[in-house]
């Protein structure tokens, strides 16, 4: 009982959240050096990279001429960002003839073979890859080698090598939103006011972030709440006025979006649908597809959880479980919440690792962001231990913690018991 109470202890989390994970990162590079070209171990990235910096390279593409909401390359559903990511792409789109890959490829995947391009993604990378590193390292707690070590495996974690390779904006966005978690409600005037813009921008590049501002409603900031949304209002609608046709393209955005939520309807990422569409395909078959009747049934599945999750949120007795709450739901309850979304976990992993005692329930959440993290490098954590199964297994917990946070809460207040 001793020797298990010890692995309980924060130092005893620590060291095994960094060894496993970090193994997992170095079995991943051997067996990718080992199978070569052709390894297994490329599947970490999205189809095995066929369309390498899609994500970018795309837009990028549909920025050029700043007018991406009317742009029918690939449907108008795949326009469906904010303005401020159109108009930072413009930027880039000026270094490379656009319309010259256009007309020999028939799309834009292949800008990320212009030297130009690809220089400018990589410095990219590496700036947002040193963002992450120093925010971690920052806001974990402990020794140094502690959040050295902890920030290196998260740079490299399953995450961050998945949203790397599709070249999406979702990495400034869980940076900008990592900021808004650790300081929205800080002591220091100034890092309040940058936590509350932080949000903004990831707003403005991510309309769904949004959802985390019900942290300062639970928190009762509701002056903060105003100047957050106000701060949203400028960030995400300002830079319209870049675009031709400026706010005009406001409904155009809008139609866009759902065009976009119609497209992207099918059981994939990380939707308890998803999750489900996953096992499927492991004991079933590669095609297997989740019949519409349970995809209808797991989406009413997961409002209904999401509302009692929202409910009990009051009643945890740590502020990670809070924070972990509102941003599980920001992943799961979008109709389309893509494998990426989950780098949003990031900051929570770090809140919870920096818990200085942990419970019996902890285990699980540990385990979990083990298998949030780990990469890949064999068939029984590619296809059953993985995100796929940690996002249903911490949902549940943190929903059965909750209920029964609140039943004791009111058991206490002899709301509910004898007597009543």
């Amino acid at each position: 009982m001793k020797y298990f109470d010890k692995m309980k202890t924060k130092t005893a989390f620590e060291i095994i959240f960094i060894a496993t994970v970090g193994l997992s990162i170095l079995l991943w590079l051997i067996f990718m050096f080992i199978g070569g070209d052709s390894s297994s171990q490329l599947r970490i990235f999205s189809e095995n990279m066929w369309d390498f910096l899609a994500d970018s390279t795309n837009v990028l593409g549909y920025s050029a001429e700043l007018d991406p909401y009317n742009n029918q390359i690939f449907g108008l559903g795949e326009k469906a960002y904010p303005p401020l990511t159109y108009a930072l792409m413009f930027l880039v789109s000026r270094v490379v003839n656009v319309n010259s890959y256009l007309e020999k490829f028939g799309d834009y995947k292949k800008l990320w073979t212009d030297p130009k391009v690809l220089i400018l993604i990589i410095i990219f990378t590496v700036i947002v890859i040193i963002m992450m590193y120093t925010i971690i390292q920052v806001t974990k707690n402990g020794s140094m080698l502690i959040k050295s070590l902890v920030a290196f495996v998260l740079c490299f974690s399953f995450p961050m090598l998945f949203s790397i390779e599709r070249g999406n904006t979702i990495i400034i966005t869980s940076i900008m939103c990592m900021i808004y978690l650790f300081y929205y409600n800080s002591e220091n005037k100034i890092l309040k006011e940058v936590a509350l813009i932080s949000l903004a921008v990831a707003v403005a590049f991510k309309i769904t972030p949004a959802f985390l501002g019900i942290l300062l409603l639970y928190n009762k900031q509701f002056k903060d709440a105003i100047r957050t949304v106000i701060y949203g209002i400028i960030i995400v609608f300002g830079p319209f006025i870049f675009l031709h046709g400026g706010f005009l393209n406001i409904p155009l955005m809008f139609n866009n979006i759902f065009l976009n939520l119609k497209y992207y309807s099918s059981p994939e990422g990380c939707t308890l649908a998803g999750s489900l569409n996953k096992f499927g395909r492991v004991f079933t078959s590669n095609d297997y597809i989740v019949p519409d009747i349970w995809v209808d049934i797991l989406k009413i599945t997961t409002v209904i959880i999401s509302i009692i999750l929202l409910s009990v949120i009051p009643f945890f007795k740590t502020q990670w479980e809070k924070v972990a709450t509102v941003v599980i739901i920001l992943i799961i309850l979008p109709s389309h919440s893509g494998t990426y979304c989950v780098l949003y976990m990031i900051p929570v992993i770090v809140m919870f690792l920096n818990e200085e005692k942990h419970r019996n329930v902890d285990i699980i959440y540990l385990l979990c962001m083990i298998m949030i993290s780990w990469v890949y490098f064999c068939k029984v954590s590619d296809y059953i231990f993985n995100i796929h199964f940690a996002l249903p297994v911490m949902t549940l917990t943190l929903l059965i913690t909750g209920i029964a946070n609140a039943i004791n809460y009111l058991k206490h207040k002899n709301l509910i018991g004898k007597g009543v």
